[in-house]
């Protein structure tokens, strides 16, 4: 693997995985697990590409900041909501979540993402109160974000590697560069 080629993305765009695209029949099943190195890769070549992501803590203006966002499920015909909430800049909660129910639009689906959202923006907003961590209380607004700038969508979707290093940037994930190190 040190020499494979690394991901940036742990799914590209293009794929729409379902359920029927697993292995259904017994023999199907019996050579899969004969073959378990096959499945694990991938996520190796991603990995070995995140080896270098750390979050990094600045010295920022304390502002806490979310974002929320919702996508289809093709299989179950549910939805999948997300959020991420930053402080600081960076990344301190968030979620990708099947919805427990089957909505008749996009708009219900829309409101049940935005309400665990706003359950967890409130439960952030008694922690930050509660242990006095925040220098000063800030007034929270929730505004329509364009996708574009919404960092939540690589919870929800998969992105092409721009628009997820986007999202990696807004969450407050970097690169770190290895510095040579002299024996």
């Amino acid at each position: 693997m040190g020499s494979a080629k690394s991901e940036s993305c742990p799914l590209g765009p293009h794929f729409k995985l379902t359920s029927k695209q697993s292995p259904e029949k017994k023999a199907e099943i019996e050579y899969m697990k004969n073959i378990p190195y096959a499945s694990a890769v991938g996520s190796l070549i991603y990995l070995k590409g995140t080896a270098k992501v750390s979050i990094c803590y600045g010295d920022q203006e304390a502002f806490l900041e979310g974002y929320t966002d919702m996508a289809g499920d093709i299989d179950s015909k549910r939805s999948t909501s997300g959020y991420m909430f930053t402080f600081v800049g960076r990344a301190v909660s968030w979620q990708s979540k099947l919805q427990k129910c089957a909505t008749l639009s996009t708009m219900e689906a829309e409101y049940i993402a935005i309400t665990e959202y706003a359950k967890e923006l409130l439960w952030l907003k008694r922690f930050f109160k509660e242990i006095r961590d925040v220098v000063e209380e800030k007034q929270l607004f929730i505004e329509k974000v364009n996708t574009k700038d919404n960092g939540d969508d690589m919870l929800t979707k998969n992105l092409p590697k721009p628009k997820h290093e986007v999202c990696c940037t807004i969450a407050g994930l970097s690169i770190v560069q290895e510095s040579s190190s002299s024996s």
